[in-house]
């Protein structure tokens, strides 16, 4: 188990925070921005976790960038000028077993990404749960790979 909060993390190399083999803790708190890559990335196992009370904010790719990333939480995120999307779901290349599926995002509020607000990028990648989520003034609004991916609960896209 871990908990990490309260600390800004920018311009950083790559991503803000880099998510690997990690599952049951808790991420609160977080300020993550002007990073040359995500502010977010979790590839590789990252499971059963909950990130709360966060911003990522005029990261050069994504928002939230997940791959291999299952079953976690995601409440109360504020997520604005991404260069790309401002949630990336996807597998890691052409392996099907690698997907991000059973993720819920909560209260997200997406804005001025230039790409999609929510790009669910594999069919493998099945059950993302949107509850009481604002997408707005992105280039794109949800993009899935097919459709029936993505679960929209009281969601608003303009």
């Amino acid at each position: 188990d871990a908990m990490i909060g309260g600390e800004a993390d920018f311009i950083n190399e790559f991503d803000g925070l880099a998510c690997y083999e990690t599952e049951d803790s808790v991420f609160s708190g977080l300020y993550l921005h002007d990073n040359k890559s995500a502010g977010i990335s979790t590839d590789l196992n990252f499971d059963h976790n909950v990130i709360s009370d966060s911003r990522m904010v005029q990261n050069g790719t994504h928002g939230i960038f997940m791959r291999n990333s299952s079953d976690n939480r995601f409440q109360n995120i504020r997520i604005s000028g991404s260069g790309r999307d401002g949630l990336f779901i996807d597998q890691v290349d052409d392996e099907a077993r690698t997907n991000s599926s059973g993720n819920r995002f909560t209260a997200v509020t997406g804005a001025g990404s230039k790409g999609a607000a929510l790009r669910v990028n594999a069919a493998s990648c099945k059950g993302t749960v949107l509850t009481q989520c604002l997408f707005a003034g992105n280039k794109q609004g949800l993009l899935a790979a097919v459709t029936g991916l993505v679960e929209p609960r009281r969601l608003v896209v303009r």
